[in-house]
């Protein structure tokens, strides 16, 4: 049987830190204001910060920290 791994491989051995959970991440993707490529699962946020907290979520996406995977938006240790 195959494991199916969500997310970047090479950070599979990486400590995650969740910046936001999977229903956070999914209402920012039907919203239009995150974005996320395909083969790296690196996050883009797009637009402006409109809610509290979104402000913090922008600033790591503009550093090109944030990654999504099925758990939610994470970034690396």
């Amino acid at each position: 049987m195959m494991h199916y791994y969500s997310g970047n491989r090479e950070h599979a051995e990486k400590k995650r830190i969740y910046v936001a959970s999977k229903r956070e991440m999914i209402h920012w993707l039907l919203e239009g204001k995150l974005h996320v490529f395909k083969w790296t699962n690196q996050a883009q946020w797009i637009g402006d910060a409109t809610i509290a907290g979104e402000g913090r979520i922008k600033t790591l996406a503009d550093a090109k920290q944030l990654y999504c995977d099925n758990d939610g938006v994470y970034r690396l240790e």
